[in-house]
C-alpha cells in the first residue's frame, strides 16, 4: 500500500509518520546510487515533499 493510500486510510499519525520516514531512508539510498542528474534532482523533490508531509503531520494535533 502507498503512503498516501495510507493516509486516506486513516491509519494512526505515529504510522502514518513511520511511513514517511522509511520511504524518506529509501530514497537517500536510492539517490547515494544515483548517477543521472534528472534522477537525481527527481529523488531529491520527492524527498522535500515527503518532509514537508511529515513536518505538517507532526505539528497536528493527533486526534487518534
Amino acid at each position: 500500500m502507498s503512503i498516501s493510500e495510507n493516509i486516506k486510510g486513516n491509519l494512526p499519525r505515529n504510522e502514518i509518520l513511520e511511513e514517511l520516514t522509511n520511504e524518506i531512508t529509501r530514497l537517500h539510498g536510492k539517490l547515494d546510487n544515483s548517477d543521472a542528474v534528472g534522477e537525481f534532482d527527481e529523488i531529491n523533490g520527492r524527498i522535500k515533499g515527503l518532509n514537508f508531509a511529515r513536518s505538517i503531520i507532526s505539528s497536528t494535533n493527533n486526534s487518534q
